[in-house]
């Protein structure tokens, strides 16, 4: 820094050409400039930087609208006031037809909507192992219900019109089939089941929910029957089929 002002001092006290006129004019004021832009660097030079403007401050979007080329939305990514997400897609005459989302505790769903933007079918999952997929009619009631359940179980309901449901059929931790079919009030009357060891039985229930007969095949006994009356108690039975009625549901 110390020769570069002694550079500066000596060339500010160097005698001028003796130039005629207007050039040594010129060259003097050449000198000054030369001279004030040298004293600009011992400024930078010596640490006196002018002070950094601060970085703008850009709010990160919490909306997306993507439009086609006719200006309509046809997908939406928000992130709502409860800081879920969702990315919803629109058709030509802007009614949602699909969603994706997180619902509470981050659970990922599908919801998949009619021309006039109800939802008919949607997947979601719930817990670490619960998995469902639901079909809903033009009125929104469920109709149709998959669910995978914890224990590899798997279990298919069906619903009337009004909600009520009416079939069921699965496979249970043990890997037994079921089916069972309900009356309009809800209550069983009708059960089919089978295990992985060839045992197959078919049970009915009367229409207050009452067990009254029972079909069995298994390799041991067979086939058999057996018949209760209102009160659970066995009016026939054949020898080795056995039945519970309370374990029939």
């Amino acid at each position: 820094m110390l020769q570069l002002r002694s550079i500066v001092k000596k060339y500010l006290s160097a005698p001028s050409f003796q130039l005629p006129g207007k050039l040594g004019v010129i060259i003097r004021q050449n000198k000054l400039h030369v001279a004030t832009l040298a004293m600009v660097l011992l400024v930078v030079i010596g640490g006196a930087q002018p002070p950094k403007a601060p970085a703008p401050a850009f709010p990160e979007p919490t909306r997306l609208v993507l439009r086609d080329k006719l200006g309509r939305t046809r997908a939406i990514l928000d992130v709502a006031e409860d800081d879920l997400p969702a990315l919803a897609f629109f058709d030509s005459k802007g009614t949602e037809r699909m969603r994706v989302d997180l619902a509470g505790n981050d659970e990922p769903a599908l919801w998949i909507s009619d021309r006039i933007g109800k939802p008919r079918l949607s997947i979601g999952m719930s817990g670490e192992e619960t998995v469902g997929l639901n079909i809903l009619d033009t009125k929104g009631r469920l109709r149709v219900a998959l669910t995978s359940l914890p224990g590899d179980r798997l279990h298919l309901d069906m619903r009337d019109d009004k909600g009520r449901k009416r079939l069921s059929t699965g496979i249970n931790e043990n890997e037994e089939c079921f089916t069972a079919h309900y009356g309009g009030d809800g209550r069983i009357l009708f059960g089919l089941n089978s295990t992985t060891k060839g045992k197959t039985g078919i049970s009915m229930w009367d229409n207050v929910g009452r067990f009254r007969l029972g079909f069995g095949i298994s390799q041991e006994t067979g086939v058999g029957m057996a018949v209760f009356d209102v009160n659970g108690k066995t009016l026939f039975q054949t020898p080795g089929l056995v039945l519970a009625p309370d374990r029939q549901q």
